[in-house]
């Protein structure tokens, strides 16, 4: 999702409302999410941050 931020930050909450265990115990939506957080504009840094501790993944 080249530049979606918003988009991916969002199919990642769908994802966390469905499966969290997929969040929290899969390392490549641990590095998408550190790349949002490095990334994205800053309005979803902030919520990247957010989904980031609401899943005890360290950004």
């Amino acid at each position: 999702m080249w530049g979606k931020h918003e988009q991916a930050l969002h199919t990642m909450r769908a994802a966390g409302r469905i499966a969290p265990e997929e969040i929290t115990g899969c390392p490549r939506i641990h590095k998408l999410v550190g790349d949002l957080v490095a990334t994205a504009p800053i309005t979803v840094r902030r919520e990247a941050r957010e989904f980031a501790g609401a899943y005890g993944i360290a950004a």
